[in-house]
């Protein structure tokens, strides 16, 4: 289920009709990190997780 979280990102920002920009924007991350979360190149950690 590794793609589960990531492919559930882009179907609800499609479904909502957002570019990967305007999400970033929302967000307060860049385009690219949002390519990055929908690509698998970055993990994606819970708010206020610490490794």
């Amino acid at each position: 289920m590794k793609g589960g979280v990531r492919q559930k990102i882009k179907e609800l920002r499609l479904y909502c009709g957002l570019t990967q920009t305007e999400l970033g924007k929302k967000i307060g991350v860049s385009y690219r990190q949002i390519q990055r979360y929908e690509n698998s190149s970055n993990q994606i950690w819970p708010v206020g997780y610490t490794t």
